[in-house]
């Protein structure tokens, strides 16, 4: 490291990595006619939940960024289940709610080609 003693020069600043910043979990969604709003709240036993009651997706406010995202999508699967009446098992909405989080990463990160080619 250089160290510059005339107070004129001032120390070339190194080039940070561009970081993808994640976006904040969206307020609500749309599905079909349903309005379901997504809330952060404190949960002491899960990650997050659907509740179809009050048409809301509570995420754990203590989770990180990253899993509260697969969170939101597996919420989102288990309310495309009830409202469809797919009776999925568990497993299978486990799987195509991280599924469809890489799918939506992938095509909002900065660090892949989504050219399409």
């Amino acid at each position: 490291m250089k160290v510059y003693f005339n107070s004129d020069k001032k120390a070339p600043r190194k080039k940070l990595p561009k970081r993808v910043r994640k976006k904040k979990l969206p307020a609500s969604i749309e599905l079909g006619s349903h309005k379901i709003v997504i809330i952060r709240k404190e949960l002491d036993d899960c990650f997050g939940y659907f509740d179809p009651a009050k048409l809301e997706i509570a995420i754990g406010d203590t989770v990180d960024d990253t899993l509260a995202w697969e969170t939101l999508w597996h919420e989102v699967i288990e309310a495309i289940n009830f409202f469809s009446e797919a009776e999925m098992e568990h497993k299978s909405i486990q799987v195509f709610g991280l599924l469809l989080h890489q799918v939506i990463d992938s095509i909002y990160s900065k660090k892949t080609n989504n050219s399409g080619k």
